[in-house]
Parts: C-alpha cells; sequence; structure tokens
C-alpha cells in the first residue's frame, strides 16, 4: 500500500488553518446625499469650503465619501475636490454639482467684482452746514484684485475748512463683507473705519454694499467730532 507523503498532508493543514476570516468590512454605502455651501456670495478671488452629508439608509454618516464634483460654470467657479473647496473667478453664477453614484446634490454660488463707481444719496445735517441739511452724494471708485480693494472717495458737499472733497479708500473683502478705512487728506482730521456689507437682489441678481454700518468721523477743531452714518445702500453708477 503507498503512503500519502506526510509533508503534503502537514501543508494542507497549514492551508486549511490560514482562512481565519478576517476580511475586511464592506466599504458603506450612501442612499442620501446633501451639500450646502456656506458662503455662496464671494467675491472674484474668493472662497468657502464645501459643506457634504452622505448617509446609509440607516442614517449613518460616511466620512469622506468619494464624490464626483462638477460646475455648471467653470469660467466663473472652480471646484477643488481634494480640499472640497469652491473658488470664485470671474463675476456671475455657477451651480456646483455633487454626485455619488445615482444620487445628486447642487447648490448655486454667486460671485461678484467691485471694481466699478459706487453711489449713495442721503441728507446729512453737520454742525459745519450753515445751511442746515443737504443731500449728500458719496461715491466710492474702486478696484477689486482678488480679496484686495483700492480706490477714491468723494462726497459732494463741503464738510468743513480744508474739506477736499475727496481722498482714498482702502479695503478688504471677506465674503460678504468690505472692511475699509478712508484717509481724507485734508486739513479736516478725518478718519473712517467701517464695514458695508455686500448684498445680492434674489429678484434682480443686482449687487449694492448696504451701508448700515459705515460711520464717518471728522474734527475740524470747530468743537467736538461729529459722525454720520450712511443710511442707504450704496449702489452701482449708471455708465
Amino acid at each position: 500500500m503507498r503512503l500519502f507523503p506526510y509533508y503534503l498532508l502537514a501543508g494542507l493543514l497549514v492551508l486549511t488553518g490560514c482562512d481565519s476570516g478576517s476580511s475586511e468590512p464592506d466599504p458603506l454605502v450612501a442612499a442620501t446625499l446633501s451639500i450646502r455651501v456656506p458662503n455662496t456670495l464671494l467675491p472674484v478671488g474668493g472662497g468657502s469650503p464645501i459643506d457634504v452629508d452622505a448617509r446609509t439608509a440607516e442614517g449613518e454618516r460616511i466620512e469622506e465619501p468619494a464624490v464626483m464634483w462638477s460646475t455648471s460654470a467653470p469660467t466663473i467657479a472652480g471646484v477643488n475636490a481634494d480640499i472640497v473647496r469652491v473658488t470664485g473667478l470671474l463675476p456671475g453664477e455657477a451651480i456646483i454639482t455633487a454626485q455619488i453614484g445615482d444620487l445628486v446634490a447642487r447648490d448655486t454660488v454667486y460671485i461678484y467684482d467691485l471694481t466699478g463707481t459706487w453711489e449713495a444719496t442721503q441728507v446729512v445735517s453737520s454742525p459745519l452746514l450753515l445751511t442746515g441739511p443737504a443731500p449728500q452724494t458719496i461715491t466710492f471708485t474702486l478696484v477689486q484684485d482678488r480679496t484686495n480693494v483700492t480706490g477714491t472717495m468723494t462726497n459732494s458737499i463741503f464738510l468743513g475748512p480744508g474739506d477736499a472733497g475727496n481722498g482714498t479708500v482702502t479695503g478688504t473683502l471677506n465674503n460678504r463683507t468690505f472692511s475699509h478705512s478712508f484717509d481724507m487728506g485734508a486739513g479736516c482730521i478725518w478718519s473712517m473705519n467701517g464695514t458695508l456689507t455686500v448684498q445680492r437682489d434674489p429678484a434682480t441678481g443686482a449687487i449694492s454694499l448696504n451701508g448700515n454700518e459705515w460711520n464717518a468721523t471728522a474734527d475740524c477743531g470747530a468743537g467736538a467730532p461729529f459722525t454720520w452714518p450712511m443710511s442707504v445702500p450704496m449702489q452701482r453708477a449708471a455708465n
């Protein structure tokens, strides 16, 4: 009788013992998908993260899901899939789309550029206005370079001794806000440190600068410094 080689039998036993069932767990399968851009109104050169929420049928959230990203207008807004962030490239609007299999989610971003002329007219009352309250037109002529803004400012009425009626503006953009300072460069000691809020009209798409938080302070040596707010939004001047 021929005996089965013992070394082949031992090898079979070893191979059989290797199957311990230690396989990787199955990947989670997304049943729902939603995205949200926290800052949908962005300046050219500005950006915002994109919040992604993918969940299983049992409601378990999937960390770092494999999402395919696209944009309806690549020249206006781009998506960096590695850091899940949208960046404004040119003025306009773009639909950002996320897809996992058959699941699709979208959000819309609006990109703006403040380059141009902005105006607001309001009635002001200054201790130095001998004629009493009078309408004043404030004009900003701005140039936006990514999130940095520079330009000039003019006002239409005489506000005090040495008032040259114009000055320089510098500021920075942080999505919806434009924080800036103003230097009159005239006889009055002028200072302005304020914030204009960038707003978009959902009906027309027009951009305006809300001046409710804008305050100018002047000290022209004729008593205590005086301050007044801008109470109306600044609109783009007609071409």
